[in-house]
Formats: C-alpha cells, sequence, structure tokens
C-alpha cells in the first residue's frame, strides 16, 4: 500500500515538472518570435518613414517578396529574404542580418496599394515562426501586418 501511494506520489510529480518544463518552453518560444516580429515591423516601418520612395513595391504591385527604398543622402535600402532570415542591404555592401537564426521567416509580401502619381502607400505582411519546433511546446507562430504612407 505505502509502495504504491510513493509510486503515484513521484508519478505525479514527474508530470508535473515535465508540464511545467513544456511551459517555460513554450514561454521562451513566444517571446523570441514576438521580440523578433516586432523589431523587424519596427526596422520595416522605419526605414519606410525615412525613404523619399519606393523602387519596389511600385505603385498597384503586390506580392512583392523585396522592398526596396531610396533614402534620402544615403545608398538605397534593400529588404529581403534568404533562408527564412530578413536582411537588410545598404547599396553595394553585404547584407545585414535583422531576425535572429532562431526564427523562420515564413512569409513577407510588401504591397504598394498607391495609384501611379500618388505618394507610395506599402501594407507589410510578416509571417513568422519559431524556427526548430521538434515538439508542440516549441511551436509558435505569429502573422504581422502594418501599413506606411511615405511623406
Amino acid at each position: 500500500m505505502y509502495i504504491a501511494f510513493i509510486s503515484v506520489t513521484i508519478g505525479l510529480f514527474v508530470g508535473f515538472g515535465s508540464q511545467m518544463s513544456d511551459l517555460r518552453a513554450k514561454t521562451s518560444v513566444i517571446q523570441e518570435v514576438e521580440a523578433n516580429g516586432s523589431l523587424a515591423i519596427n526596422f520595416l516601418e522605419d526605414y519606410l518613414k525615412q525613404s523619399r520612395q519606393a523602387v519596389s513595391p511600385l505603385p498597384g504591385e503586390s506580392d512583392i517578396s523585396v522592398m526596396e527604398l531610396v533614402i534620402p543622402e544615403s545608398d538605397n535600402v534593400t529588404f529581403s529574404v534568404n533562408d527564412g532570415i530578413l536582411y537588410l542591404t545598404r547599396g553595394a555592401t553585404d547584407p545585414v542580418q535583422i531576425t535572429g537564426n532562431a526564427t523562420n521567416v515564413k512569409d513577407l509580401t510588401f504591397e504598394n496599394t498607391a495609384q501611379p502619381g500618388q505618394k507610395d502607400n506599402v501594407v507589410i505582411n510578416l509571417d513568422l515562426e519559431y524556427r526548430y519546433h521538434d515538439s508542440k511546446a516549441y511551436e509558435y507562430n505569429k502573422q504581422y501586418q502594418t501599413t506606411v504612407s511615405l511623406r
């Protein structure tokens, strides 16, 4: 009787510990994706607000995966995704990584909803997930959408 009681108690503690470990992992995964997503969106918005015009996407274009901007008194800036990582390239320099290695950009599209002759109005759609999801505790995906009008 005592052995059965101790076995059940140990089993409950092990199960509880496992659940707590999964919850900690899930929290860490969510924080990683949220931090990378917020950083990426803020970065894209800031560069759009600094730019004079969008070279790509042109007015009326949608579902473009690369955005090129004309920045006053600077080289053009290009945003693109390579192997699930968002990069910024200024002129002919080497690309700079924006999102971390633990996240994966599943989809990034830009749409310029402006009419020809109007100021650019760019819609950004970003779909970001945790890269290493070998169990349910590590699965997390978040979609971001924002619109920025150039001045």
